[in-house]
């Protein structure tokens, strides 16, 4: 299997995180994005773009280092790693999203929107409303948390949906579709790998 070349983005931001604080110098990225065919110019604009997004800081003359915004999303690629010691067993509820009322003008927060959740597993039941079964973290408030950092616009509802106590012919079709779709428990070692790849896809670069 090919893996894609990295973008300037998102390399930077790999080669920042990887420092663990010390700073990275425009000249040193320039040579590091050589080695991949990434001009000079597409990392001085990648450059430009993640300052003007907060993503990274200057760090002293001609050098960076990540900002918090990108720190808070690293920490959520971390979280990745140990995604399946945290599933439990799932009860019948679903974690919803309600997006209905957020535009789909805006290409770049409607990528950021999408990734955000395919990355937590969530499937679209009707037009702008996503579910995916309540058996990851503690609570729906981390889940809203990370949809946020992910790129989820904050406008969003984000809520459990349990299941009715008594069955109808018209909630029983709803939870049918919902349960349609996974296997559980997710694979999340596989998983992970993408979500390092999808965290700094979705992340912010600026106008």
């Amino acid at each position: 299997m090919s893996t894609a070349a990295p973008t300037a983005k998102s390399f930077i931001l790999d080669m920042l995180l990887a420092a663990e604080g010390r700073p990275l110098s425009a000249r040193d990225a320039i040579i590091a994005c050589a080695v991949f065919s990434i001009s000079e110019n597409s990392v001085r604009v990648a450059l430009a773009r993640l300052s003007s997004a907060s993503m990274i800081v200057a760090a002293g003359r001609g050098a960076y280092r990540l900002g918090p915004r990108a720190m808070e999303l690293a920490g959520d690629v971390a979280t990745w790693r140990t995604a399946e010691q945290r599933i439990r067993p799932w009860q019948g509820g679903f974690v919803a999203v309600h997006a209905g009322a957020l535009g789909r003008s805006d290409r770049s927060a409607l990528r950021q929107r999408t990734r955000a959740l395919q990355m937590l597993g969530f499937r679209e039941l009707d037009k702008g409303l996503y579910v995916r079964p309540d058996n990851i973290e503690d609570s729906v408030d981390t889940v809203r948390h990370r949809l946020y950092t992910l790129g989820l616009e904050r406008e969003a509802a984000v809520f459990l949906a349990g299941t009715a106590r008594r069955s109808t012919p018209a909630t029983a079709s709803y939870a049918s579709r919902c349960r349609a779709g996974w296997t559980l428990p997710m694979n999340w070692s596989r998983t992970w790998p993408r979500a390092n790849r999808f965290c700094w896809a979705v992340a912010p670069s600026g106008k």
